[in-house]
């Protein structure tokens, strides 16, 4: 009779001990893996009721199971030259059938390029009636132009004044005197506000120091305008506002003009580029500027602190992906990327995928014919000699197919613990995998291991429950 009692209370003993390791892995590995309702993203709509008035649309997205409602805050900040401009726009999410959706409207905006960001924080229920865990959901939108109503029309067609309809391209409105940017007087007169000018600085280096640094300025027009004048560049010092190297580039064609400065000493420095000349026969000027930094001593890379990141762009009906190897100087072996849509995500044998064998360079890129709306995963793996060493490294990373086509970094891209090294033998399955059409096993989620890990934290609980049971029930109690 003893033992008996001895054996059901260790076989329940058994059962209690596993159920209590494995219910909190086996949610867990659910939650992240199993079910797709609960992956949701930020979508945005840029709206222009008028030329100087921008309105941003932010819309959860994503989740087999239709969201019907969110709880939390919408953020919306409007930035110029990557300063934000003022308060953020705050709009509360209430949990009604509306709260999935916020929209802020940005009035009375001056020439000049921006960018819309968009930011949810709070929890969605899906049409099951079940509340996902807190999101932190963040996304910026494509470059916004607000140009200077004072600028040329393409083709030099100005709208008539007083309801009258302008007259044949490049002529002016019946009855009036005007000139190509629309106002009356002198066709040489020019705009009284200057265009925008987009500033891009890019420092040209040797292994040893920065030799000079690239200026280019893009002039902020209508596309197809003939564009013709004079660029000046300028780098002041912004610690004593003294000149650095100014330089002229005159007669040139197009809405770019580009130089190179003498900046070559670590400092701080206003980059400064102005135009004056002709837009489809209007006088105009342009003017912008940047901030530019140049540090002490670029960060050598440190052997061993290779990392991959992956980037995206559309062009042309294609995808472009393109994965760079960080902190490394050369790398030679292959190359490999894989990815999945989020509706495929429990079919692997249906990703799409690419590699380049013995790949030379820290850099591979890769093109895939227009892919169809959605949630995107995927894996970069590179396998190989990076600055001499061998070396296998993968990167996980997600984006967003949108409905015209654009592709934007998913919610989660670029935080940490989304990439690292690998066995070189594991690199190499990889690359077999990707080969084989397959999603790699690199890809798989976290929570699975934590769920091994629990099956052998439970047996070893087990293990030891075994053990204090013959203490416990040994016929001397010892």
């Amino acid at each position: 009779m003893g033992n008996r009692i001895r054996r059901m209370t260790s076989a329940w003993l058994l059962i209690f001990l596993i159920s209590l390791i494995l219910t909190p892995f086996q949610a867990v590995a659910h939650d992240k893996e199993e079910d797709p309702d609960n992956v949701h993203y930020l979508e945005m709509t840029v709206e222009k009721p008028d030329e100087t008035t921008v309105e941003i649309i932010g819309e959860l997205k994503g989740g087999d199971s239709d969201a019907v409602s969110a709880s939390g805050t919408w953020s919306f900040q409007l930035i110029k030259d990557g300063e934000p401009m003022g308060e953020a726009h705050r709009v509360p999410a209430n949990g009604d059938a509306d709260s999935l959706s916020a929209e802020a409207s940005f009035n009375d905006l001056e020439p000049g390029v921006y960018k819309g960001e968009v930011h949810f924080s709070g929890t969605v229920v899906n049409l099951k009636g079940e509340e996902t865990e807190r999101h932190e959901l963040t996304g910026v939108t494509d470059e916004i132009i607000i140009a200077d109503p004072t600028a040329v029309h393409p083709g030099g067609i100005t709208d008539g004044e007083d309801g009258e309809e302008p007259g044949p391209e490049g002529e002016s409105p019946v009855g009036e005197d005007t000139d190509a940017t629309g106002d009356k007087g002198d066709s040489n007169e020019e705009s009284t506000e200057p265009l925008p000018i987009e500033v891009t600085v890019v420092p040209l280096d040797s292994e040893d120091a920065v030799q000079r640094t690239q200026v280019k300025g893009s002039l902020v027009v209508p596309e197809g305008v003939k564009v013709q004048g004079t660029w000046t560049f300028k780098a002041t010092d912004k610690a004593d506002g003294s000149t650095v190297d100014e330089k002229t580039e005159s007669d040139v064609e197009g809405p770019e003009g580009t130089t190179q400065l003498d900046v070559t000493e670590a400092g701080e420095y206003v980059i400064e580029v102005s135009f004056e000349g002709s837009v489809d026969g209007g006088q105009v000027t342009g003017e912008g500027s940047f901030h530019y930094l140049l540090p002490e001593e670029p960060d050598a890379p440190y052997p061993g602190d290779e990392e991959l990141k992956t980037g995206y762009s559309h062009k042309d009906g294609k995808h472009i992906l393109q994965t760079t190897m960080l902190n490394a100087e050369t790398a030679k072996g292959t190359w490999g990327i894989a990815f999945i849509h989020e509706k495929d995500i429990d079919h692997p044998d249906r990703a799409k995928g690419d590699y380049r064998p013995n790949h030379e360079g820290v850099m591979a890129e890769w093109e895939f014919d227009e892919l169809k709306p959605g949630h995107y995963t995927g894996v970069a793996i590179f396998e190989g000699k990076a600055d001499g060493e061998i070396t296998a490294l993968y990167e996980k990373f997600e984006f967003i197919v949108k409905e015209d086509g654009t592709i934007t970094p998913g919610p989660d891209s670029g935080t940490p613990n989304h990439g690292g090294k690998l066995d070189p033998d594991e690199g190499k399955k990889a690359i077999a995998d990707i080969i084989g059409g397959k999603m790699p096993d690199t890809a798989a989620d976290q929570p699975t291991y934590m769920l091994y890990g629990g099956a052998a934290t439970a047996a070893g609980l087990v293990l030891l429950g075994f053990v204090c049971r013959r203490k416990i029930f040994s016929p001397s109690g010892n």
